[in-house]
């Protein structure tokens, strides 16, 4: 901790993240352009910029920009909805606006109408404030309510968020037996560290307020954390971006939810369900085109001649599944067929999974584990034990 305490966390934050954040931007800003779903990230990640910039001027040239002070502090209540509205235009493929929206922002007016009183103060004002009343202690002590406010409204905000993505990987599995390239994995994951953050905040904010002598490092850790964690969402947005646009071209132009009221509506009789899951049975059965790494429904509409929205029907309503889990499921089956195969005795466990049309160790692992209820090393040992028993 005292080796923490002689090094300037802060200098380091703004140093490495400033530059960072200008690049995702510029990456973002032309993202924006062609894509309205990335505006929400790109003003996420342009206020974070100019609160970093203002933070580096006012914290090494105070004097000269004391006019900045407070100026960014509402900023902090734009965080997580910005995060929120980009994982909602994810999940639904475009931008969204709606009137309802003016809502959300309304905790950022009630921050810019509290602060009113401090932007209009002189410069030489506001630096006599912060100098007798700006210390992060007597911030907490006295703000306590709106630190407790932000960390909860953030929270609301990023929790939203990882139920939009949620939503948009449950349609995803409607059309493709692949997802590790669009499923959005790490903008998940980085949603969470960044909710580990803010409950880290609220610890931290309340240690402070009882005396922890070391709440100074803490923060400063915090904030490098956050800092961090907030631009790799905009650096994880860029490089998914190729292959979102891949799975957008090719998605049908109905929403789950919408097919789950044409699926209530249909006129496909039971006899016509029975023929199509026959049909779609012997299809895997016999032509296994789930040894396809990158099959998607559309490419089953091509080769069964039923329509994708037929096939989603009868897999949603006979087999109770998605099509990942469906198409997954006979590469399991295949793969569990590889494993009792002496001809593939030393096949490692992913290249196992390669042959039964897989195409990462992860999908394979957890497929075979939700079919089975065993790992693939489980499963193999069970195998090797059952057959001594038998010698």
């Amino acid at each position: 901790m005292y080796f923490l305490m002689s090094i300037d966390l802060s200098a380091i934050n703004l140093l490495l993240n400033i530059p960072l954040g200008i690049i995702i931007l510029f990456f973002l800003f032309r993202l924006s352009r062609s894509f309205g779903r990335y505006i929400p990230l790109t003003v996420f990640v342009s206020i974070t910029i100019i609160e970093f910039v203002i933070q580096a001027l006012t914290k090494y040239y105070l004097t000269d920009f004391s006019s900045l002070l407070y100026i960014t502090e509402p900023f902090s209540m734009l965080y997580g909805m910005l995060i929120y509205m980009y994982a909602r235009n994810q999940s639904e493929r475009k931008f969204i606006l709606s009137r309802t929206d003016i809502l959300l922002i309304i905790p950022f007016i009630i921050a810019i109408l509290s602060y009113l009183p401090y932007y209009i103060l002189q410069p030489t004002q506001k630096l006599v404030d912060f100098n007798t009343y700006g210390t992060l202690l007597s911030d907490i002590s006295e703000n306590i309510w709106e630190w407790n406010f932000e960390i909860v409204l953030n929270t609301a905000f990023l929790i939203a968020a990882l139920n939009e993505l949620k939503k948009y990987n449950n349609r995803i599995k409607e059309q493709l037996s692949d997802i590790q390239k669009t499923d959005l994995h790490l903008t998940q994951l980085l949603i969470k560290v960044s909710l580990a953050t803010y409950l880290a905040e609220f610890v931290i904010v309340y240690m402070t307020l009882y005396g922890f002598p070391y709440y100074k490092v803490l923060f400063e850790l915090f904030y490098l954390l956050y800092s961090a964690t907030i631009l790799l969402i905009g650096y994880d947005a860029i490089t998914s971006n190729k292959h979102i646009n891949l799975l957008i071209d090719a998605w049908s132009n109905r929403s789950t939810e919408k097919q789950a009221v044409k699926y209530a509506k249909s006129t496909l009789s039971d006899d016509m369900a029975d023929d199509i899951s026959i049909k779609l049975k012997n299809c895997m059965d016999k032509e296994k085109p789930y040894l396809q790494p990158q099959l998607r429904i559309k490419d089953m509409e091509s080769i069964t001649g039923i329509s994708s929205h037929h096939i989603s029907q009868i897999i949603n309503d006979m087999f109770n599944q998605n099509f990942y889990e469906f198409v997954n499921a006979y590469r399991v089956k295949e793969a569990i067929k590889i494993m009792n195969n002496n001809n593939y005795i030393n096949y490692t466990y992913t290249a196992i999974g390669f042959e039964a049309g897989f195409n990462s160790k992860s999908a394979f692992y957890s497929s075979f584990k939700k079919e089975t209820g065993k790992t693939p090393a489980q499963y193999r040992a069970d195998i090797t034990v059952q057959s001594q028993k038998h010698m």
